[in-house]
Formats: structure tokens, sequence, C-alpha cells
């Protein structure tokens, strides 16, 4: 829904040629996205069993890690979209898919000879975290050669608060887990509600001034 949003906003900056603008777009719509994303993988991380046992029943081996490492993968894959429409706008997107997912279609012949080496089925599931870091960092590259994104900036205003955030998430109920020990609904429940409370603070306060009166605004209209 967000990328919905965004992807007629970014391409119609680009058609205008204010490519400040449209590299400013990339950008929130890179902190939004990771922000939400990480709000609702972190406490499914952290209670991926208990929701499994409430799906499943009985939890087959190495589901958990599974579904674990997955949500890792998407939380670093969601980076990904803003940059792949951005290529869209210049149109050009040849790089992008021929070069670039050579990262992600490695994923399969490294795991093939991984698993010759050792009998684990944990390293596929490594590989294909790598493989989307590798594709992320690939179109990164090529956007700041199409539009001139500046990285430094990029990672400070997107991937950072998405770090913050996630560690500030972790440490919440890190404290929770220690704290309510029983593994069942209640623990889920209670890692719910702290989620919610604590990150949508920590998310207000990692908008911009601007962002921050625009949240105010609907807060009110919704009041």
């Amino acid at each position: 829904s967000i990328m919905t949003a965004m992807k007629p906003q970014i391409i119609m900056y680009y058609a205008c040629g204010d490519l400040e603008y449209m590299r400013t777009l990339v950008e929130k719509s890179t902190k939004y996205m990771s922000l939400l994303t990480s709000f609702l993988a972190i406490p499914i991380m952290f209670e991926t069993r208990c929701v499994l046992q409430l799906w499943l029943g009985q939890v087959p081996e190495y589901t958990v890690a599974f579904v674990r490492i997955v949500l890792v993968e998407q939380m670093i894959t969601v980076w990904v979209s803003p940059l792949w429409i951005a290529a869209n706008a210049t149109g050009h997107i040849k790089r992008n898919q021929v070069y670039g997912r050579l990262f992600t279609l490695a994923a399969l012949p490294a795991s093939y000879l991984l698993l010759h080496l050792v009998a684990n089925p944990m390293l596929p599931m490594a590989v294909l975290v790598l493989s989307a870091l590798g594709y992320w960092i690939y179109c990164l590259y090529d956007i700041k050669c199409q539009i001139g994104l500046n990285v430094f900036q990029y990672l400070r205003k997107s991937i950072a608060p998405t770090f913050i955030f996630v560690a500030l998430l972790v440490a919440v109920n890190f404290v929770v887990v220690s704290i309510i020990h029983k593994d069942d609904i209640v623990r889920l429940l209670v890692v719910g509600f702290v989620t919610l409370l604590s990150g949508g603070v920590s998310a207000y306060l990692m908008l911009d001034k601007n962002e921050q009166i625009f949240v105010k605004q609907i807060a009110k209209k919704l009041i």
C-alpha cells in the first residue's frame, strides 16, 4: 500500500526533472516500509514458536528457525522496492534485472554446493539472506549511478533509523521474554502490546518535524 501511493509520485517527479524530491521520496518510502516491516516482524520473531503452535499444533523441526530467517530476509527485501521503482521511472532496468538478479539466482547453485559439503538445512536460508543483501547493495549502486542518490544520506535517513528501531524493539521484547519465561498466549499478548506501545512511540520520534505534524493532524481527525 505504501509503494502503491509512492510509485506514481516517484515517476512523476522524475518526469518533471525534480530529481532532488524524487530522491527524497525514495528515502522516505524506504524508511516507512522498513519501520512498518520491523514493527510486524520483530514481535513475531520473538514469539514464533507460540504463533506456530497456535496455527499448526505440532511444530515441525527447523520451522521456527526458517520463519525467523525468512522474516530477516523480508526486512532486507523491502529496501529494494523503492530503488526498483526509481529504476522503472528512469526506464533503465536492464542492469538491475540482468546483473542484479544474478545475486538472487546465485542462491540456488550456492545452496546446492553448500549442502553437498555440510548437510544442514539452515544453510540455504542463510544464503537467501545474503543474496537479498547483495541484490539490495547492487540496486543501491545502480540507482546512485542513475539519479545521483547520495548513499551516505540514504543510509543515514532511511537505514539507520531502521536499525535503531529494531534495536529498541529487540531490547524491549527481550526484557519481556526475560520476565515472562513461559512461552504461551499470555506472553504473546504482552509482547504484542509492548511492541505496539514502544514501537509506536519510537517510530513517531524517528519521523522528521513535518512528518510528525502530519501524523498529529491525522490523529486529531481520527479522534
